[in-house]
């Protein structure tokens, strides 16, 4: 994760502070301690250049002009993260954060809490960042400041993004919507949230969210550039320009991803942006690869690896990898995947690591090393047919010619063996997958009660061989208990967290626990000795049948859609709760409606409303709803296997992205 964006901070704070005198304030003084800030910092003497932060905080105090001295507090700690000062900053952010409460400059008091997460994710303490995020949100949420909220959403997203990158664009659109509705000036955290969101978005590979939002970024810049420095917007315009080729690219719009990259380099020819010219060269060598032009990409790759030595930007090495394979250079490639699945590996700890979409470079190594035994293999064989014609021409070598072939059928044979080895393994491993499917389907219900005044219905169809999202429902008299949740990750890891969960809530459920107690103890089991990290977002609910009274707990899932009303359908207002398995310790909140009887409540997981087609574009909620709002009610499981329906023909022959989990009850 770049950290351009806090740089702009930096930028903007020391070059905009604007100050209204006191009887007692000297504005030459002022002047004069901010030019020897600056010079400090130029020539690399940073104590002595926190001592000048102190020195201004103090005097802006004295002269009783707090909203400056703030200013310049979150100045200080803003210079501490762009010097990479973690351990010092994590020490510092809280003196300075008790200071701000006691003066009330909530903004700057929510900015540096955010900037103390992002270190505390640097300082390799994840968990510990992402628990920060979210005491940092429940107190914002508790003062109804959704300026702390959004901040708390966008470093969520900043840790969740090597986690779960879905979560994390989820997050990012939580704070860019939070700051779009303020009245005040918010235009720096909103350039921050637009780079970090389209970031996420290119990870994912939606290309047509990402260029739809770099566009309102670029509104939002075009209405900003006349309030700020020249040289500041050069450096934004720039990285917008190059995040917008990215999603121009991904569209195969190459033309008009050259003109954002000549309108980029045309910015870094005036500020000398050496990571910039290195940004822009990968995206160049990016358009030239994808036109074919295997000799250009090339050489524009050759030209940026020196750069990329000293950076972790990924799609550097990924994309010159891609090109150094088509240019018949794999050894090379090979080396690129290893080394990012070593920086993955040394970077982060093992609890975490597991979330990460690691496969894909493995496989891809893998398959660079068949590759080489393939062509081993072809070899082998063309030497045997040189060795055959040889026999026949040349007669009096055949004794000789024998023993070569003789060596080179052993050869063959061993590498023959070698790919049946693999074969072997790789049937196995799809055999036994096969069974954890197996054992994984029989987990969720498939027969429905067949009840006068219940109509139930519910499916779950796995992205891969197994997957992690879940449903249950118990049963007893005139009580229903049903759950549906999604498990964090894809696979098997994820598929054994919610054999765990599932098994947990069908226990609580038989005790007779109120919904939000059994999210509260499925929290204190699920977050005990969870050393990968995972966790469950869940909707648990309790239903009365006869009465149709519903007591519910919805803990991070995506909000259900109950009909019944003059919209013949709307999503649930919920609160507030974390995913289960995160932080312990947590009480969930419950609630209740006073009567659902006769009103169809829709369940399902974001492998609905996400699922994407061969252009990765979204189902979408809307979609979703409006299906459903023309839908009429025949059956539970008319409702559920029509939304499956319109979700393949979305699809349109394009892979799941995820799994689909649907529920649909109606008393």
């Amino acid at each position: 994760m770049k950290k351009l964006h806090l740089v702009i901070i930096l930028f903007l704070g020391l070059n905009s502070l604007t100050l209204s005198a006191s009887n007692l304030f000297d504005e030459g003084k002022w002047k004069e301690l901010i030019a020897l800030r600056l010079e400090l910092l130029k020539k690399g003497k940073f104590n002595e250049a926190m001592n000048v932060f102190d020195e201004m905080a103090d005097y802006a105090e004295n002269n009783a002009l707090i909203d400056s001295a703030a200013r310049v507090r979150r100045d200080k700690i803003s210079i501490l993260y762009n010097f990479q000062q973690d351990s010092i900053l994590i020490a510092e952010a809280p003196i300075q954060m008790s200071w701000m409460e006691r003066n009330e400059q909530w903004t700057h008091y929510y900015s540096i809490w955010r900037i103390r997460c992002e270190s505390l994710y640097f300082s390799h303490r994840p968990q510990t960042a992402l628990h920060e995020a979210q005491k940092m949100l429940e107190h914002a949420q508790q003062r109804k400041d959704d300026i702390g909220r959004a901040d708390a959403y966008m470093v969520m997203g900043f840790i969740y993004i090597e986690i779960d990158n879905d979560e994390a664009i989820k997050a990012y659109k939580h704070s860019l919507q939070l700051l779009k509705e303020q009245n005040s000036d918010v235009y720096v955290d909103l350039n921050r949230a637009y780079g970090y969101l389209c970031e996420a978005l290119e990870n994912k590979k939606d290309y047509a969210e990402e260029l739809k939002y770099s566009n309102e970024w670029h509104q939002l810049l075009d209405n900003w550039k006349n309030t700020r420095s020249e040289g500041d917007m050069h450096r934004i315009y720039t990285e917008l320009h190059i995040q917008k080729a990215s999603a121009l690219i991904g569209l195969s719009r190459l033309d008009e991803a050259n003109k954002e990259l000549d309108e980029a380099d045309k910015r870094i020819n005036l500020t000398n942006d050496k990571y910039s010219k290195y940004q822009s060269l990968v995206r160049r060598a990016q358009v030239a690869y994808k036109r074919g032009d295997i000799k250009l990409a090339t050489k524009l790759s050759d030209e940026y690896a020196p750069m990329m030595e000293s950076d972790d930007w990924e799609p550097a090495r990924i994309i010159r990898a891609d090109i150094l394979l088509k240019a018949n250079r794999a050894e090379d490639a090979s080396q690129i995947y290893r080394s990012l699945y070593i920086h993955k590996d040394s970077t982060f700890s093992r609890d975490m690591r597991m979330q990460l979409d690691e496969l894909n470079t493995i496989l891809k190594v893998d398959e660079l090393e068949m590759k080489g035994k393939l062509q081993r293999s072809r070899f082998i064989i063309g030497t045997i047919a040189l060795f055959l014609v040889g026999m026949i021409i040349f007669m009096f070598f055949r004794h000789r010619a024998a023993k070569r072939l003789e060596v080179a059928h052993k050869d063959l044979q061993k590498a023959y063996e070698q790919l049946e080895e693999t074969t072997t393994a790789k049937e196995r491993i799809e055999s036994e997958l096969r069974i954890a499917r197996d054992i994984q389907m029989s987990m969720v219900p498939s027969i429905f009660p067949k009840r006068e005044g219940l109509d139930l219905y519910a499916s779950m169809t796995p992205a891969r061989e197994v997957g992690g999202d879940l449903y249950d429902y118990l049963l007893e008299e005139d009580t229903l208990y049903f759950c549906l949740g999604d498990v964090s990750g894809k696979g098997v890891p994820a598929s054994l967290f919610m054999a765990q969960a599932t098994r947990l809530f069908r226990a609580l459920a038989k005790q007779h626990q109120m919904p939000a107690t059994i999210a509260t103890r499925l929290n204190e089991e699920l977050t005990e000795k969870n050393d990968n990290g995972m966790f469950v977002t869940m909707f648990i609910g309790q239903m009365n049948l006869t009465t149709g009274h519903l007591y519910f707990c919805n803990a991070g899932h995506n909000p259900p859609v109950i009909g019944g009303d003059e919209q013949h359908g709307s999503f649930l207002e919920m609160e507030s709760n974390a995913p289960i398995g995160l932080w312990p310790g947590i009480e969930y909140i419950g609630e209740e409606i006073e009567t659902i009887k006769g009103r169809p409540l829709f369940i399902y997981s974001d492998g609905l409303n996400e699922a994407e087609n061969k252009n990765k574009e979204q189902f979408g909620d809307e979609r979703m709803l409006d299906i459903l709002r023309h839908t009429d009610f025949k059956s539970a499981r008319q409702v559920v296997e029509t939304l499956k329906k319109e979700v393949e023909h979305h699809r349109d022959g394009a892979e799941a992205n995820d799994d689909l989990t649907i529920m649909c009850i109606r008393a």
